[in-house]
């Protein structure tokens, strides 16, 4: 079985989005997977956004709404105070994303 958070599986995402309607992108993509925590945001994938004026430079649109209410922002603030990174084997690791590799070049003249 392939390890999750939450360990429980009580607080899965849904494959429909947030419960509350308003935190959905109606022209979205969600971004979903059934083994993260519904008390993470939900993100959506969109085409295009008002305030992206270089589509050429910029190809991906992430998105997500966040409830700024005084009790959400405790609430995320409690939440993230309990999160941690998991140990474990390289292998485990990769397979879910918890370790990346990055490559790079640097050119230099003179």
């Amino acid at each position: 079985m392939p390890i999750t958070y939450p360990t429980d599986r009580l607080t899965c995402m849904s494959k429909d989005g947030p419960p509350d309607r308003r935190f959905h992108v109606p022209e979205g993509e969600l971004q979903y997977h059934s083994e993260r925590d519904a008390r993470f945001p939900y993100i959506y994938r969109i085409p295009k956004h008002a305030l992206v004026h270089s589509p050429d430079h910029i190809k991906i649109i992430l998105i997500h709404i966040v409830d700024t209410s005084a009790e959400a922002r405790v609430e995320r603030a409690q939440f993230e105070k309990t999160l941690s990174v998991p140990l474990g084997p390289n292998e485990l690791m990769d397979k879910y994303g918890a370790s990346v590799s990055i490559l790079f070049s640097c050119h230099l003249t003179t």
